[in-house]
């Protein structure tokens, strides 16, 4: 097995920001400023914490007194002076941090200086306001490991080890080096780039449950954790009044031990076999080991605060594939755990099956003994499915892509059917079917995280802006979120079957739209604009659907025409029963407390089957076209665009050469 390529590199080599970059610092700076993110705590905390694994005082005095780096008399460090230029103090800061690691022996540590790469962000403000920001895309000094938490550098491997890119993959913690004078002034922006250094050590490492990040200036330090919970600080204190706390800090973030440093002990790297292991529970509660058969996440989370959803493609010892997903999930959830809804559908036709799931860490016993009212607890779930093909967008012909879909939808109604509403249908939750997969199982819905259960006299839920995934939310959805003013009883703002078969609709024309045509710069403008929030995504799908109407968006012509017909059918029975449907809902909340399934089952029964037999009249028309009644235009080498704001699968993240490999394949359907 060979090494995957990176994700996307933070910035140009040639220090310029990539608007990807640009993005999101944008994004992380509303992120981490949303109530409950970050918390102040103490040092006490972290000792209580950590003390066991980090040298006593008695330790670091003596360490003082030995390297003669710290002057008693005058109580400050001899080489850390208040006129110091800023690449002086980076320097000294890492021959410190040299010092001590040789010093208590930490062998599989090293410290290094990168090269810097200033970016500047327009940053917008709650005021609406912008402003460009001076930032850094990659911190002034890491510590870097050696050992089952790290990716095993190989030899003859070409590595720019001045290069945040060259050592991220090895990197233990981040070090930020600033002048005190500036943390009044730029205190946000030093934030933002703590943040965003522990969201790429998130994202990149795939095997993290928290990181440090230090900021330390001439005169003062201040220690950030970051876990799935968001973020813990602590004061800022005197590096000269109190050497031996700012030593321990040092140190802290310096551990050889890579469970205080944060890293997951069930997901480990083999050197010398360059393999990745991941050890969860089988069916019977029992430890049992895979192979990752991908050493990065097929999907790993965009966000720090929140699920923190990372799945991994593996292989058991009987070489047997099996897919697993692990996720933050809140303690205070009133929805139903997705396990207890996979063990429900065990077997239903079209939807993705479990085969064993754990509950272990909880950001309550990673943080303790910090506590705060306002702190959400969440806890970690792994669930271990069957696998399944890569996600709808990966199909090899247009039949595979029509049968994939077709089966998702009837998988959706099987749902339905069996009393569970998905809520979360996007390009990322819909699976190709294996190879030779009989009719049924062509295409898999999955992810019932957000789904919810539905008994024939229990409401339908709310319309909510934080359930599903914007660029595939129904109108419906988009427009009751963005409401200042919900509607009094009686109510229609439910989130019902329909608005699901609107966001396989959404899915379908992403697949398409974002193809290679006469046209795709304009369609790649709107398909982002679907990835907005509220408004935004509302007022672009309004009018790509006012478009589709008027017949003036056509799917490239790659796909040939049984797509156009398919797409404009599609639309047009869904704005037709959307219409009367609507109309049936509010007639039915009115005087009642709700909607309950039950009153709209015979609805959504014709409403599903009226949706499939469009979609079978396409799949009929292609395999005529197969039989050499038609002709039809290949595929060709499709690229596909992913609009931003979606969720991406890690094969999408990791690069357009393994796609465009697959792709060029590709033959007419």
């Amino acid at each position: 097995m060979t090494q995957g390529p990176l994700p996307t590199p933070l910035v140009g080599h040639d220090g310029d920001c990539s608007r990807g970059t640009q993005v999101k610092f944008d994004s992380l700076k509303k992120h981490i400023n949303t109530p409950g993110f970050s918390f102040e705590t103490t040092q006490l905390s972290f000792a209580s914490r950590f003390g066991g694994d980090v040298p006593r005082n008695p330790e670091i005095n003596a360490f003082l007194r030995d390297e003669e780096l710290y002057d008693f008399a005058e109580e400050e460090w001899a080489t850390i002076t208040q006129d110091i230029g800023h690449s002086c103090l980076v320097v000294q800061i890492q021959r410190l941090m040299t010092r001590l690691v040789n010093y208590f022996k930490y062998t599989s540590r090293k410290v290094r200086t990168l090269r810097q790469q200033p970016v500047a962000v327009n940053v917008s403000h709650k005021d609406k306001s912008d402003e460009q920001w001076n930032l850094q895309a990659v911190p002034d000094i890491v510590v870097t490991g050696a050992g089952w938490a790290y990716r095993p550098r190989h030899k003859g491997e070409e590595i720019d080890l001045k290069s945040w890119e060259g050592n991220i993959l090895q990197t233990s913690s981040a070090i930020i080096v600033r002048f005190d004078e500036e943390l009044e002034t730029t205190e946000d922006r030093i934030k933002l780039e703590a943040a965003f250094y522990a969201l790429e050590l998130f994202r990149t490492q795939g095997n993290r449950l928290f990181c440090f990040v230090l900021l330390v200036t001439e005169e003062r330090c201040k220690l950030f954790y970051y876990d799935h919970g968001g973020c813990l600080e602590t004061p800022l204190f005197s590096i000269h009044a109190d050497p031996v706390l700012f030593v321990w800090y040092l140190l802290l973030v310096s551990s050889p031990n890579n469970e205080v440093l944060g890293f997951d002990k069930t997901i480990r790297w083999n050197s010398k076999l360059n393999i990745r292991t991941l050890v969860t529970d089988n069916e019977n509660k029992e430890d049992v080991q895979y192979r990752l058969l991908d050493l990065d996440p097929v999907f790993r989370p965009r966000k720090i605060r929140g699920r923190a959803t990372t799945c991994w493609e593996v292989e058991g010892k009987d070489g047997e594939r099996k897919f697993v997903k692990e996720a933050w999930r809140k303690d205070s959830s009133t929805v139903a755990p997705e396990w207890t809804m996979l063990q429900r559908t065990k077997g239903i036709e079209g939807v993705g099956e479990m085969t064993a799931y754990e509950q272990d860490w909880s950001l309550d016993m990673l943080r303790y003994p910090f506590s705060h009212p306002q702190f959400d607890n969440r806890i970690r779930v792994r669930t271990t499915m069957k696998a399944y093909g890569k996600t709808l967008d990966f199909f090899d012909s247009r039949e595979e892509l029509l049968y994939a879909f077709r089966d998702a939808v009837a998988g959706h109604r099987n749902l339905w059917d069996a009393g569970i509403l998905h809520r979360d249908v996007s390009i990322n939750n819909i699976l190709l079917g294996n190879p030779n997969a009989p009719p049924g199982q062509r295409g898999i819905i999955i992810d019932l995280d957000m789904a919810v259960q539905l008994g024939a006299k229990v409401a339908l839920p709310k319309a909510s802006k934080r359930v599903g995934t914007p660029p595939f939310m129904s109108t419906n959805i988009l427009a009751f979120s963005i409401k200042k003013n919900k509607p009094n009883p009686p109510r229609r703002d439910c989130h019902s079957h329909l608005d699901d078969l609107w966001s396989f609709f959404y899915v379908l024309c992403w697949v398409c739209f974002s193809a290679p045509g006469p046209e795709r710069t304009k369609y790649e403008k709107i398909l982002d604009m679907w990835g907005e929030d509220g408004k935004r995504s509302l007022q672009a799908k309004r009018a790509f659907l006012l478009g589709i109407e008027l017949g003036n968006h056509k799917v490239p012509p790659s796909f040939g025409p049984i797509f156009d017909t398919l797409v404009s059918g599609l639309y047009e029975y869904l704005a037709d029963i959307d219409e009367t449907f609507r109309k049936t809902l509010l007639a039915l909340a009115d005087g009642a407390q709700g909607v309950f399934r039950g009153d709209v089952d015979k609805y959504a029964q014709k409403h599903y089957e009226g949706y499939l037999k469009i979609v079978d009249g396409a799949i009929e028309a292609a395999g005529k076209e197969r039989q050499g009644q038609a002709v039809v235009a290949p595929l060709g080498d499709l690229t596909l665009n992913t609009p931003q704001g979606k969720k991406k699968t890690g094969a999408q993240e990791k690069g357009e050469a393994k796609n465009a490999e697959k792709q060029k394949g590709r033959t007419k359907a």
